[in-house]
This record gives C-alpha cells, structure tokens and sequence, in this order.
C-alpha cells in the first residue's frame, strides 16, 4: 500500500497493526485516514499471511473522532463521506479478528465502532466518552442498538444521552471493554494476545468469529443448526486433520 500521511501501517508476522498517528489533532479521523483503513483492512483480508489486526492510536490518544473539519462539511450537505459512512460496517464485515487497542482519549465516533471490534483492550488511563448531545448530535455506527446489547438500555442511555467521561475500568464491567491493562505495558500485552491468535489454526478462528457475528440475529435454534453444519466442515478440513494430529503427537 502507499503511504497514507495520518495513518501507520506495520506488518509484524501474521498480526498488522493500524495506528492512527495524528497526535498533534487528537488523532482525529479525516476521509484520507478513513480510506487508508478500509483500504488495509482489505488488503489484510487478502492476504492469507496477515491473520489478525489491531487498531491503534499513538501519543497515548485513541482518536477524538471524525474530524471536526469533515463534520461543518457534512452539515453544509447533510452527506456524509462514503468512507466513513461505511466504516462500521466493513469493520462488523472483517472475516479476521479485529482488535482495538484504546490507550488514552476516544471520542465520539472513536467508542461507538468498539462493538464492531472481536475484542476491545484499554489501558488504565483509557477515558471514553460520546458527547453527542452536547454537539447537537445523535446516537451512531449502530450504538443504538450495540450498546443495549452490551450493557443494558439504562446503562446505554447515560453514556449516549448523557455525555460524560468513563474511565476503563468501568466500561470493563459494563461490558463495552474486554480487559484493562497497565499503561506502561499495554501494547506489549495487546499484541501478544493478537500473535497467540495469529498462531491459531485461521479456518477455525474465522469459522467461531462468524458463528458469533451471524449469531447475535439468530435464535438458539437456528445457532445450533449453524453451529451443526459449520462443524461437518471443520471436521473434514485438512486443518483440523493437521491440528489434531499434533495435539495426540504431544499427549
């Protein structure tokens, strides 16, 4: 891929990381940095060697959203650009595990795609928050719906409605954030998650990540049917001939 000026791309084994490199402006998303990702993330779902990917933000701030600049644009049209307008739905889209490392400062737009991440990993200066009330805004990327879903309509209706800043370790028993993990530290521990899963066996990772995204509209009933027909397949895979050989090898 070119360079894109705002957006770091660093391929390490079978894990790329996407680390959004915009300090000085909060690491705010613009459309350029936008494209960059969709772009990475489909060239990453090519690729057959990159198995995992990590976004990230650097200067200890996640990312304070959209751009403001790309917001007075978009209230001038009432459009918003087709990259960001897609975003969330390419990430729910990604086959691979997707993993959002969130040190410092989100903002906006920047917590509502956390859903659409497999796992959400904060450090313990993380803050979180979604003013969109103050800004004369609404709830977006599917958090109407993805926030009840992770921490009940109560819980949903403060952050979304409300505003105010959540440290991680309350977004962790909310539900929003999967783990915490110390500052100085952080991406050390991040990354050594996403390299045990890019050691994983790919087709049965992707085979439990679609079971999960497909199952959430499902009733059980029909989960269980899914979860029927994609195991016949698993068991008659190479890779899991392969796996399991290697497993009673060291028994």
């Amino acid at each position: 891929m070119s360079p894109i000026e705002g957006l770091e791309i660093d391929d390490q084994g079978g894990v790329r990381v996407l680390a959004i490199a915009r300090p000085e402006k909060r690491n705010c998303i613009t459309v350029p940095v936008a494209e960059g990702i969709l772009d990475a993330l489909d060239e990453a779902e090519a690729r057959e060697d990159l198995r995992v990917v990590v976004l990230t933000g650097r200067g200890g701030i996640f990312s304070a959203g959209i751009d403001l600049a790309v917001l007075m644009e978009v209230s001038k049209t009432s459009r918003m650009p087709e990259s960001l307008s897609r975003f969330g739905q390419r990430l729910r889209a990604f086959p691979k595990p997707l993993l959002a490392a969130v040190d410092g400062l989100a903002v906006g737009m920047a917590v509502t795609i956390l859903p659409a991440f497999d796992m959400v990993y904060a450090s313990e200066r993380a803050e979180l928050t979604t003013p969109f009330s103050k800004l004369g805004l609404c709830a977006e990327y599917g958090s109407s719906v993805t926030f009840p879903r992770l921490m009940g309509r109560q819980r949903a209706s403060e952050m979304l409605l409300g505003g105010a800043r959540y440290d991680a370790a309350t977004l962790e028993r909310w539900g929003l954030v999967t783990r915490v993990f110390p500052t100085a530290s952080f991406m050390d521990e991040v990354l050594a998650i996403a390299r045990e899963l890019a050691s994983l066996p790919p087709g049965a990772v992707q085979a439990s990540k679609r079971l999960l995204r497909e199952g959430e509209d499902r009733t059980l009933d029909e989960a269980l049917a899914a979860e029927a027909d994609e195991l016949a397949e698993r068991f008659r895979s190479d890779e899991m001939k392969a796996a399991v050989g290697a497993f009673l090898k060291k028994r």
